[in-house]
Formats: C-alpha cells, structure tokens, sequence
C-alpha cells in the first residue's frame, strides 16, 4: 500500500521486490521415499537464489533538451514526457517503459540508459549494504 505517492513507485516497487526475494529464506523441504509426503525442516532455511537484479530508473523530459532523474509527482505532471528505464547488473537493458508524450531523441534515451545503468549499480550496492547490516545483526 502506497502511503504518501511523490513520484517513481515503479522504481520503488522494483527495489522493494527485490530486496525482499533478496532476504527471503525459506525452509529445507524433503519429499518422504516412502510415503511420497513432503518433510519440512523449519529450522534449517535456504536463501532464494537471486541471479538477475534489476533496478528501475524514471526520468522525466522537458521538450527534449532538459532530463531529470528520479522526478517527483509534481515533476512528473509537468513533463513533455517521463520514462522508466530498467537494467541489471551486467548492464543490459531489461525494459523501457514511455506511455506517450513528446518523442525523445536517440541521444536522450541513450543518456537515460547510461545514468540508469549506473543507479542499478548503487541502488545494488545498498541492498546488499542493507542486507548484510540486517544479518550480522540477527
């Protein structure tokens, strides 16, 4: 549930998702030869397997020439145009998502995807900050 929306919940909700399967443990389960039934062992727990992790970036465009990232909702109305752009740890592009407004050059959109690709590689670093604070506290 969304308390108080400024902007970017695209891009916090991606964050979220993933820290959360970041953090998720989940019990050993062993399924009984025998009587075919499944055996859950609540006390050993395995961590999910994350292997890709995207990271949403939105930015909103002035008439082509002005480019901010990370808009508020204010922002965001006044725009020609806004853009979530998402990508993974090896820097590829996993999606780009531009509901109408004004058309945006090539050199924006490549300018979007580098400052994109380079958020997914801090807001990463701060999960896994995050994460590891939250386990060496447990």
């Amino acid at each position: 549930m969304c308390l108080d929306y400024d902007g970017n919940i695209l891009d916090a909700c991606i964050i979220a998702l993933l820290a959360a399967l970041k953090n998720t443990q989940l019990p050993e389960v062993v399924i009984n030869k025998e009587t075919s039934s499944p055996e859950v062992d609540l006390e050993k727990r395995q961590r999910l397997h994350i292997h890709k992790h995207p990271v949403g970036a939105s930015f909103c465009v002035f008439d082509d020439s002005i480019l901010i990232v990370d808009p508020t909702a204010e922002e965001e109305t006044l725009s020609t145009a806004h853009l979530t752009v998402v990508t993974d740890e090896e820097d590829r592009l996993c999606s780009v998502h531009k509901p109408g407004g004004t058309p945006l050059s090539g050199e924006k959109l490549q300018e979007c995807i580098n400052r994109a690709t380079t958020r997914q590689r801090e807001i990463h670093k701060l999960i896994d900050k995050v994460l590891d604070s939250v386990k060496t506290s447990q």
